[in-house]
């Protein structure tokens, strides 16, 4: 079982060749009740925690992403989004505008 509320916290993408903010990265995160938020990230290297608990865990960051950016950012309109709840390469996954707003549609 995984503690805390999950959550995403968000981290500019630069364009290097303009040095302008290109998009946005939802990263995962967890509120315990003493309101400490920790990263979600060492959870999806632990074999010991259940796949089916990591998969819910990616979907409500990724919906709260999505939610966020169609809200206040006027998404998908003025740019693109992706989301990571995992390390990539293991669980995790970075995530195109297209793919954090059709999340929710399998669920």
């Amino acid at each position: 079982m995984i503690e805390g509320q999950p959550l995403p916290y968000y981290q500019p993408l630069i364009d290097t060749a303009t040095g302008r903010i290109a998009g946005y990265e939802a990263l995962a995160r967890l509120r315990a009740e003493d309101g400490q938020v920790i990263s979600a990230g060492p959870l999806f290297s632990d074999p010991q925690v259940d796949p089916a608990a990591l998969l819910e865990l990616d979907r409500s960051v990724r919906r709260q992403a999505a939610e966020y950016f169609a809200q206040v950012a006027g998404w998908p309109e003025s740019g693109c989004a992706a989301a990571q709840s995992g390390p990539a390469g293991r669980g995790g996954a970075v995530t195109g505008a297209r793919g954090v707003r059709d999340l929710g549609a399998g669920r």
